[in-house]
Formats: structure tokens, sequence, C-alpha cells
């Protein structure tokens, strides 16, 4: 389930949707996938030969582009990465007493621009021209979710991962 913007400019953004009691159950499993960090370490910056790492970039429920969004009161089982994913460009999020259970990565992953992304990105490089281009992830709630069972396929898995956001 995307709630997901055209792109990260203002007029592109989704704005001010609720989704509530929700039931996803069962998604798609990644076979043979390696532990995400060995893989990440051995690519080179911003390469991914095989596409496993764009493969786990995704969430049964999905935030980009997107602010004042919140997902309350929904089920997500047997879920194959992510249950929840906010990705870049995202603001305002509320993930709230939702219950998520069988989790092959991460429960609910909060996760702003890595080092050398961005709009356009170049491998290696630094598209953003100062921080606060690139501050673009922030002000999100995560409060009363059941999460049990996680990290199955990804052993270090967790139940809530914040990653490049703040507030």
């Amino acid at each position: 389930f995307d709630i997901r913007g055209a792109s990260s400019s203002t007029q592109d953004i989704i704005r001010q949707v609720s989704v509530e009691n929700l039931t996803i159950i069962g998604s798609g499993w990644l076979r043979n996938f390696r532990s995400e960090w060995t893989f990440r370490m051995n690519s080179q910056p911003g390469v991914d030969p095989t596409g496993e790492w764009a493969n786990t970039r995704e969430g049964m429920l999905r935030v980009e582009n997107a602010t004042d969004i919140t997902l309350k009161g929904c089920k997500v089982t047997a879920v194959g990465t992510s249950a929840v994913w906010v990705e870049h460009a995202a603001s305002h999020v509320v993930v709230e007493n939702n219950w998520i259970e069988d989790v092959g990565f991460v429960g609910v992953r909060i996760d702003g621009w890595d080092v050398g992304g961005g709009k356009n990105p170049i491998p290696g490089s630094f598209p953003f021209s100062t921080p606060a281009d690139a501050d673009t992830s922030f002000g999100h709630i995560i409060r009363n979710n059941f999460t049990h069972n996680v990290g199955r396929h990804v052993t270090y898995g967790s139940a809530v991962y914040i990653h490049q956001s703040h507030s």
C-alpha cells in the first residue's frame, strides 16, 4: 500500500492521508537474500549490482514524498521485508496502535537520505548543496504499536529503525 507523491517538490507531495484499520497479510519474500549490511559493504558506493538492496527498500505500508500521514489501527503480518517504510521526503507521519508481526526485516523504518543520495544521485557524489536541502525526514511519531517477531530473514532487523531523521 503506497502513499507516494510524484516527487519531493512542494506541488507534488501527498498531504493529509489517514489509513485506519487496514489489514494486510502476506507479501513477497526475498529468496537467498544475504545480510544487507554485508552486501552493502561489499558494493561500491551508489552501486547495487544485483538489485538486492533496492528490493529491501519497500514496506507493506510505504510513505514517500508525503506529509501529515496517519497509519493507525492496522494489522500487518507475514511480511517479506518491512511492515512500514517511511522514506526520504516524508514528514509528520504518525504510526500508532498497529499490530505488526512476523516481519522479514524491520517493523517500522524511518529513513531519510543517505550521504550521496538525493534527487539525482551520482555514485560518490554529495548532491545536496546544503545540509538543509537534505533535511527531508522529520516530525514523525511512532507509538503504541505491538511489534513481534521481526528480523526473520535479515538477521539484524529491528522493531523500529530510525536513520537520517530528526524530531
